[in-house]
């Protein structure tokens, strides 16, 4: 069947009024002619309705619109058409339609296109007068959003209403001024300082308010006093609103506070807390203050305790209340605690209540500023009462001088002349305790202990009821010194050092001790071994080598052992020391020539690993080397072991490995 379009009428189904007041809607009727062949078509027919930019090809615009079971009667039909809104704004369209008969699967496009044109009165609604806009427009037909720039450029233009509805508008001009003479929330530039200015003009204060809530003032002031030239300035008043500076004040400030005490004020840089009332911050960064507490400056302060004040510095904490801390990293951490710290990066911190504590590490100073001690003091001090039981500068007499901390029980330290001219040499340092002088250090060095009369470099006198043993240095001659020890006062024993060192008991030399570091001693007992043992080195560093391994010389290693492994090795060199906690009596070495790694018993007593495979090992047993590397065993072919036999074993061994105390005695 061939169906084509032969007919098209447009029009737009505005009703019976064109009045602009109408609500048209966006729907249009379309009616044409639809012949089958030559032949006008009858019955039902579904269409399709699509825009196009273009006559052929194109682009299409909006949707495409069905129509289903449109009656066609005499090849004459009427069909609705609804693109929707916005789509109908000037641009030429072309109107593609589509067809098939009876619910047919595909549908037929029409050709050629049809081009949408205007009616008469559709031209007429183009024009302004349409809509009555060249009158007084209804307020009603201005509702609705304009797409394009609307422009009232008539200066007779007015508008009423509080404008609340109005967005996005830009006023080049409020009250003859532009934009730029307004401070902007975001801020302004190209100011004119003098010029501009944000403020008051008159004589009224400048007040900034919070919640509706005054925060801060500005208030000119000026006075004359007795005649004189009038003074003026700006007072500044902060915090609660019903602070208040007297008339006649210039320059005043309020920094803060309020009523019921709540003063808490912060004046200066960025982070500062105040945790409490009446605390106070004064600057500086990252500082904190609480109840009745002040900071005035510094970083990363805290004065935490009620009445508490860090004047500066760095990490410095105030937590007792009356505290105070100062310096880098002080703590005064207890009530009535005063802590001074120095530029150490370490904390200092108190310990107790009431102390006053000073971390000084170039010392500190007392009428001098060239401390010499962790404390100097340059005239003089009395630390207590000043009488001789407590503690005194001096004797009371005017040839006494001295230093003394004491109290009140008589203990202390305390120097003053204790006979003589000044010339005799016999001012000194004397510390005492409740027994009375018990160390003495004369101008000329002697000390002693126990007598305040030394007649040697140190002496050590017994009596005082203490039971002090005796001992004296003294120099004997110019290349004679001499240490003395008298356990009971009689019999004394001598250590005595000149060329050689010689230590005497009883009046008689026991032991030398010569500059070359032989000595000579009448008998010696050795308590921390039991094996005499000389280090040696090892061939293989990285071998691991355990306490109680039987070690034989490595004939390609001159100088070196090495684990043995093979049974009746003449080799045999002795076993590492060590095992089973039992250590060397004496080892030898020569530094620099025969210096070696780990110790090796040549004799003596050491524990060494054994196995049975040559049979149980028994007390009395000779061990030579056996094929288990590093371990020993019994020897049970006598004519082999001739030169591998490592010692006799101590201990047993039934069966399988273990440790065996070998008397080495290598043959």
């Amino acid at each position: 069947m061939k169906t084509q379009l032969t007919c098209l009428l447009i029009g737009l189904s505005l009703g019976a009024s064109l009045h602009p007041v109408a609500a048209q809607g966006t729907a249009f009727t379309y009616q044409g002619r639809l012949n089958t062949g030559s032949s006008p078509a009858n019955g039902t027919y579904d269409l399709t309705f699509s825009l196009y930019n273009a006559d052929t090809g194109g682009t299409q615009t909006g949707s495409t619109i069905t129509d289903l079971a449109v009656g066609v009667t005499n090849g004459l039909f009427t069909a609705p058409v609804d693109f929707g809104s916005g789509v109908f704004a000037g641009t030429p369209y072309w109107l593609q339609v589509g067809v098939r008969t009876n619910g047919a699967a595909a549908f037929a496009t029409l050709t050629p296109r049809q081009q949408l044109t205007p009616t008469p009165y559709a031209l007429y609604a183009e024009s302004a007068n349409a809509g009555g806009l060249s009158g007084t427009i209804p307020s009603g037909d201005l509702s609705g959003t304009y797409g394009s720039a609307v422009t009232l450029n008539n200066a007779g233009n007015s508008f009423t209403g509080s404008g609340s509805g109005l967005t996005g508008v830009n006023a080049s001009l409020l009250g003859g001024l532009a934009p730029a003479n307004f401070w902007q929330t975001t801020g302004n530039a190209g100011t004119s300082p003098g010029a501009n200015f944000l403020g008051t003009s008159d004589n009224e204060p400048l007040i900034l308010r919070s919640d509706n809530q005054i925060g801060l003032q500005l208030q000119y002031s000026s006075t004359s006093s007795f005649g004189l030239s009038s003074e003026s300035g700006m007072n500044l008043i902060g915090g609660f609103g019903g602070n208040t500076i007297s008339n006649g004040v210039v320059g005043g400030t309020i920094a803060g506070g309020g009523y019921s005490f709540r003063l808490g004020t912060i004046i200066g840089n960025a982070v500062n807390v105040v945790t409490a009332d009446s605390g106070t911050v004064g600057g500086g960064a990252g500082n904190t203050a609480g109840y009745f507490a002040t900071v005035p400056g510094g970083d990363d302060n805290s004065a935490t305790g009620n009445y508490a004040a860090v004047p500066g510095g760095y990490d410095d904490l105030a937590g007792g209340v009356y505290s105070l801390a100062a310096g880098q990293q002080a703590q005064a951490l207890h009530q009535g605690a005063f802590v001074w710290a120095d530029s150490q990066n370490a904390p200092f911190a108190s310990t107790a209540n009431d102390q006053f504590l000073i971390r000084a590490q170039g010392g500190v100073g007392i009428d001098t500023a060239s401390p010499e001690q962790g404390l100097s003091v340059y005239a003089g001090m009395n630390l207590d009462q000043a009488s001789l039981n407590a503690g005194f500068l001096n004797n009371g007499s005017t040839n006494g001088y001295g230093l003394s901390f004491g109290i009140a029980s008589g203990e202390g330290i305390a120097s003053q002349r204790t006979g003589g001219s000044r010339a005799s040499g016999l001012y000194g340092l004397q510390f005492y305790t409740d027994f009375g002088n018990r160390m003495t250090i004369l101008q000329d060095g002697n000390v002693g202990i126990g007598t305040n009369g030394p007649a040697a470099a140190l002496e050590i006198a017994s009596g005082g009821g203490l039971g002090s043993p005796q001992l004296q240095l003294d120099q004997q001659a110019s290349d004679y010194s001499r240490l003395r020890f008298a356990p009971s006062g009689n019999n004394p024993w001598d250590i005595a050092v000149k060329t050689v060192m010689n230590f005497y008991v009883n009046g008689a030399n026991v032991m030398t001790l010569a500059p070359s570091g032989n000595l000579s001693i009448g008998s010696l007992t050795i308590t921390g071994g039991s094996d005499l043992a000389e280090p040696f080195s090892f061939s293989a560093a990285d071998q691991e080598i355990p306490q109680g391994s039987v070690v034989i010389i490595d004939e390609a290693n001159p100088g070196k052992l090495t684990l043995t492994d093979q049974p009746y090795d003449t080799h045999v060199a002795g076993v590492v020391s060590g095992a089973n906690g039992i250590h060397p009596g004496i080892q030898m070495h020569q530094e620099g020539l025969l210096d070696g790694g780990r110790n090796v018993a040549l004799s003596g007593r050491v524990f060494v690993q054994a196995d049975t495979s040559n049979g149980a090992i028994r007390p009395g047993d000779l061990l030579t080397t056996s094929s288990t590397p590093g371990h020993a065993m019994k020897v049970s072919d006598h004519a082999k072991a001739a030169g591998a036999i490592l010692g006799k074993a101590m201990t047993g061994l039934s069966a399988g490995n273990g440790m065996v105390l070998v008397l080495v005695t290598l043959q």
